[in-house]
């Protein structure tokens, strides 16, 4: 019985980073650099509105840093999370 791999372990599609301040609510998004991104979209270290916490992608879709003023006050956003309407 071996264990069971997370899509993060296998999967490396380039893609944004997505993190939800708990604060204000926001879906921060960022996109590296080296990925081609959709027009608008944020490259490097993206802020929330209320500037609690800073998301920078990684290359690979679902990986990336966050950099928070508060712990715990935020969430990563992966295509198996819910995102409000």
């Amino acid at each position: 019985m071996g264990k069971e791999p997370s899509h993060l372990a296998t999967d490396r599609t380039p893609g944004p980073f997505r993190v939800r301040c708990l604060r204000c609510d926001t879906i921060v998004e960022s996109w590296h650099r080296d990925v081609s991104a959709p027009k608008g979209a944020t490259i490097g270290m993206a802020y929330c509105q209320c500037g609690n916490i800073g998301a920078d992608s990684l290359v690979f879709q679902d990986f990336g840093r966050v950099l928070f003023r508060n712990a715990n006050s935020y969430e990563v956003v992966t295509d198996k999370t819910e995102r409000p309407e």
